[in-house]
């Protein structure tokens, strides 16, 4: 069916090319109009008449035919061969392009007197001119219906031939599989006896064999349970010699830690032991101006501070968390009339430098209310605990 879609495609794009080869000559080859000569009114009886000439048969020539331009042939189409099937044996012969169709001669007619050309003339020659193109495109049309008739027959012939060496290829190849198929069907009972005859003999030979290596697994077995349970032995006793050293070392280790660990806990504490005492000796025998001690000592001491914003947590020192710091640091702040922070110390350490520090700079940032006497704003201390706790 595509074989005979595609031919038919093929011809009709042939016949539409062949039909433009043959209009755009004749179009090129056409002339343009002559303009009608002006006719003057003459007095005829000016002119006396010619005398009579013998008429003298001429033949016009005929125009020159235009170039029959002939149409390629479509390339032959041919049905696929399936495949695992041999060619033919005769191969189609090739499409043979359309006999070449030579224009017929128009009669030669006689050619009247020659006067000058009229508008009778003119218009004879043109109509005899598309008279012989009709006669050629008559003719042309023609021969390619014949070519088209003779390349369906040849497809046609083509067809058949093919289809009948398919067939046979066809035929002979069931014959080629039924012989396989019988042949194979014999070797396979020939291999089915034989395998029998070979499998009566491996068992026989299987079972013997069988015994002999169910006897030597069952040496090699108890040879092989006395060697584990001697490599188990020495196993168990390595490992256990081995753990003993390893808690040994990891003892030894802890212990030299801790003595570690105490003598520079003992070393810091004799270090912040002093510190404190320096500082406290230090305020204690710095003087002051204008009696600035004298009245920092006699101001009183509040109980329970006032705040004029809630007091900040101090943030808690990163070294200290790393190395697990805990405890409270009492302030004692000392505050003006209007209430500010003047001056801070350290009353009770912590016991830790780094979390004493972290206290005065968090205290030295709270704002407080100021005491009062008598409704007026006095001086006064505070002493407010800041408390460090890992959670």
């Amino acid at each position: 069916m595509k074989g005979n879609q595609f031919t038919g495609y093929a011809v009709s794009v042939g016949i539409h090319a062949a039909l433009l080869l043959l209009v755009v000559p004749l179009v090129l080859a056409q002339k343009l109009p002559e303009p009608e000569p002006e006719l003057m009114a003459i007095d005829l009886a000016m002119f006396q008449p010619p005398p009579p000439e013998p008429i003298r048969e001429s033949v016009t020539k005929p125009p020159k035919p235009e170039p029959v331009h002939e149409p390629e042939p479509p390339a032959p189409v041919t049905k696929p061969v399936p495949k695992n099937v041999e060619p033919p044996k005769s191969s189609p012969k090739p499409v043979e392009p359309p006999p070449k169709v030579e224009p017929k001669p128009t009669p030669k007619k006689p050619e009247l007197p020659k006067p000058d050309k009229t508008a009778e003339q003119l218009q004879q020659q043109t109509i005899l001119i598309a008279k012989q193109k009709a006669e050629q495109e008559r003719i042309k049309q023609e021969a390619l219906k014949r070519w088209e008739a003779e390349q369906v027959r040849k497809q046609r012939e083509a067809e058949q031939r093919a289809e009948q060496v398919r067939q046979e290829v066809e035929r002979e190849r069931i014959q080629t599989q039924a012989r396989k198929k019988w042949e194979a069907e014999q070797l396979r009972k020939q291999r089915e006896a034989e395998q029998a005859r070979q499998q009566a003999e491996h068992k026989q030979i299987q079972a013997q064999a069988r015994k002999k290596w169910e006897a030597e697994q069952a040496r090699q077995q108890a040879e092989q349970a006395h060697i584990q349970a001697q490599a188990r032995k020495k196993w168990e006793a390595e490992q256990a010699r081995k753990q003993r050293e390893a808690e040994a070392t990891v003892a030894k280790a802890r212990a030299e830690q801790e003595r570690k660990q105490a003598e520079a806990r003992k070393q810091w504490e004799a270090t912040q032991a002093a510190k404190i005492a320096q500082a406290t000796k230090s305020s204690s025998s710095t003087a002051t101006v204008a009696g600035e001690s004298s009245v920092t000592e006699s101001n009183p001491l509040m109980s329970s501070p006032r705040y004029r914003t809630p007091p900040t947590q101090p943030p808690y020192p990163r070294r200290a968390q790393e190395e697990g710091y805990e405890g409270t640091t009492i302030v004692e702040v000392q505050l003006d009339a209007t209430g500010n922070v003047s001056r801070v110390k350290i009353h009770q350490s912590s016991g830790h430098s780094i979390l004493d520090s972290a206290a005065l700079g968090a205290v030295k940032a709270w704002n407080f209310e100021p005491a009062r006497k008598s409704g007026q704003a006095i001086k006064s201390r505070v002493r407010v605990p800041v408390h460090f706790k890992l959670t």
